[in-house]
């Protein structure tokens, strides 16, 4: 099988899936079941569903790279990262569906005592603060899954920030320079994040492994490593490639440390050290791997029986962020909706494998469900409103030879302006 690099489609098509195999995987985390855990492979259970959680690392290491690949591509065409623009494209992307759902399960959760002749827990709009500033990760959470939403959104708003002041410090200096410090900034960021792990884990006694797990400044390292994935993929793609020609090697090394997660206990020191680190670079090989498979080289046996599985993970991975918004609360947009169904089918005198089956049924028809539901009634009209008033500064305009800075600013806001922009482009390379 040939190690070609894809076309930027192709490209695209891969990441979905990986997308697709980090939703799942998070959605099975939070599978609601009961197995006693005396009974036989209750213990095996239990571990795959908490190694699931490592979900969460793929997007770590997907969104430094997918992130910072957008932002490497604007610099090549305009010479600056317009910021403002960035974060504005970004918070069109998340804040739309997130404030519309979580709003909604508010207004519920505060009116819902009414029912019963209570007053309404109006303390809770004030409780959940920070929830509403992506700060849920260092204060109360009524959402607990959205830590990770918190933790991306600081990445958006502090990367385009380093970019730029690199940006700046080599301003005078050849252009295609600008970003090689990248590489020592991600090693130094995520040597930082080991030792504040470690110092963290000694100094509580490892009693504080779930706010090791949520705060920014103890998990940007992932993020970081993708960034400095996207950083070679963009820039030193022929080096990428020679080396993952070794595939065999680099996919049982990167399975393996994947696989950690499965036999480290959750609670123990090595897993707060080592393990992050060995999830973020095992998924980061499985990255480049993907990235470097030409998927029309696979056997014709492999692509008919894969097809299925990765169109289904496409799918997935194409609504991964409203599914990870929906997935978690399905069960408990009213108080007591899974014990209600347990009731329920306890009634009909099933016993307690077929009622945690039918439970996580539900929870998976209702949570798949309700993302694509909250994606095109929320968050599909947005983005559609978006490219037409702000479309991306990578997708429409030739690459720029030499510096855009001047350009960037007048924007793209009018299809006047794009094709004044384009004129003065295309007369600068007639010239050249």
């Amino acid at each position: 099988m040939a190690l070609l690099p894809p076309s930027s489609v192709k490209r695209i098509a891969h990441l979905d899936v990986l997308r697709g195999v980090a939703i799942l995987l998070v959605v099975l985390a939070h599978v609601p079941f009961t197995i006693p855990s005396g009974r036989y492979g209750a213990d095996v259970l239990f571990a795959v569903k908490n190694w699931c959680g490592t979900g969460i690392d793929l997007f770590f290491v997907l969104s430094g790279f997918l992130i910072s690949g957008l932002l490497y591509r604007e610099y090549d065409r305009w010479g600056t990262i317009n910021y403002a623009r960035f974060i504005w494209r970004r918070g069109l992307k998340i804040w739309p569906a997130y404030y519309a759902f979580f709003g909604l399960l508010l207004v519920i959760n505060v009116l819902w005592p009414c029912l019963e002749g209570a007053r309404p827990h109006y303390w809770l709009v004030k409780k959940t603060w920070a929830s509403w500033v992506f700060l849920q990760n260092y204060a109360y959470n009524l959402w607990p899954h959205t830590w990770s939403l918190a933790v991306e959104e600081h990445f958006y708003i502090a990367l385009p920030v380093v970019l730029w002041l690199l940006i700046r410090l080599h301003r005078k200096r050849e252009r295609q320079h600008c970003f090689n410090s990248i590489p020592h900034i991600a090693a130094l960021i995520c040597l930082i994040a080991i030792i504040g792990r470690a110092v963290s884990y000694y100094m509580s006694s490892g009693t504080n492994v779930l706010y090791i797990y949520v705060v920014t400044h103890l998990r940007l390292d992932g993020l970081m490593f993708g960034v400095l994935l996207g950083y070679l993929w963009h820039y030193r793609r022929e080096q990428v490639v020679g080396f993952v020609a070794r595939r065999r090697i680099v996919a049982a090394v990167s399975v393996a440390l994947v696989l950690s997660a499965l036999v480290v206990p959750f609670e123990s020191f090595i897993y707060t050290v080592f393990v992050y680190p060995a999830l973020y670079v095992g998924f980061g090989g499985i990255l480049v791997l993907t990235l470097c498979t030409a998927w029309s080289q696979c056997p014709a046996v492999m692509r008919r029986w894969a097809m299925p599985l990765t169109s289904s993970l496409r799918v997935m991975g194409i609504y991964s962020y409203t599914i990870y918004i929906t997935h978690r609360c399905v069960l408990r947009v009213l108080p007591n909706m899974e014990a209600a169904l347990r009731d329920m089918f306890a009634a009909r005198g099933l016993g307690p494998v077929a009622i945690d089956v039918l439970v996580i049924a539900v929870y998976l028809v209702l949570g798949l469900g309700s993302g694509i539901l909250l994606s095109h009634i929320v968050e599909r009209p947005v983005l559609r409103w978006r490219e037409k008033h702000f479309p991306s500064l990578t997708s429409s305009v030739p690459k720029v030879q030499g510096d855009g800075r001047e350009n960037v600013r007048k924007g793209v806001r009018s299809e006047k302006v794009r094709k004044g922009v384009r004129k003065i482009f295309q007369a600068g390379y007639n010239s050249s």
